[in-house]
């Protein structure tokens, strides 16, 4: 879904999801807002049009304990369905053995 995505959907995307967050939280906006020490008009502009700096989504998201997300996001993938695939079928071959007379 994301890929197919222009910049500016992306943007309200990450918006709607750090709004969610906060909700889940139970926060509003002038809590998370000083929680993450940024002024509350960047904090509307981040979650409502998605644009700020990426230090003020960063502080956001420490706020929000997550941080640790990042990771995930960044981190590249270690499982890998094609090599699975291919070490299955190479764990499928039969192993002849030479018969004896």
């Amino acid at each position: 879904m994301l890929p197919l995505m222009t910049l500016r959907e992306l943007q309200l995307y990450l918006g709607k999801k750090i709004k969610e967050a906060r909700l889940s939280e139970n926060k509003t906006q002038k809590e998370l807002a000083a929680e993450s020490d940024i002024p509350l008009s960047t904090y509307q502009k981040l979650e409502q049009k998605g644009e700020g700096s990426l230090k003020d989504f960063l502080k956001i998201l420490i706020a929000l304990n997550r941080i640790n997300e990042l990771e995930t996001l960044l981190d590249h993938a270690k499982y890998s369905p094609v090599e699975e695939y291919q070490s299955k079928k190479k764990a499928k071959k039969r192993v002849r053995h030479a018969h004896k007379s």
